[in-house]
């Protein structure tokens, strides 16, 4: 080592291929299979904000994939996805209505010095 150089102390810097990251988040791979599959520690990529950001940034497309394809669907006429549209994104809910006309009567029975 040359004068001057500092010694370079613990684990050598891990080299992260974010474009991967990014692709198998938008197969909705979740983060624990990301990092089995790349050979990556959770635990570290859970500090890594570019991690973090690739991560976010694939499922944030597949989810807007898979919803253009649901509202595709529903524009055609899919009852069940025109349904579940409605209710995950306008609020819409099922009413059931119930009405109940019984009548209880409660009768004591008794000596009323007992009370």
């Amino acid at each position: 080592m040359e004068k001057g150089q500092a010694k370079k102390v613990g684990r050598p810097k891990v080299e992260v291929d974010y474009e991967a990251v990014e692709r198998l988040a938008g197969q909705l791979c979740n983060q624990k299979l990301i990092c089995e599959i790349l050979h990556l520690s959770r635990d570290t990529m859970s500090h890594d904000k570019e991690f973090q950001r690739a991560y976010n940034d694939g499922l944030g497309s597949a989810k807007r994939t898979l919803l253009n394809k649901q509202f595709e669907m529903a524009k055609n006429g899919n009852q069940v996805l025109l349904t579940w549209l409605g209710k995950n994104y306008l609020e819409q809910a099922d009413k059931m209505e119930t009405k109940n006309e019984d009548r209880v009567t409660i009768v004591i029975a008794g000596d009323d010095k007992d009370l």
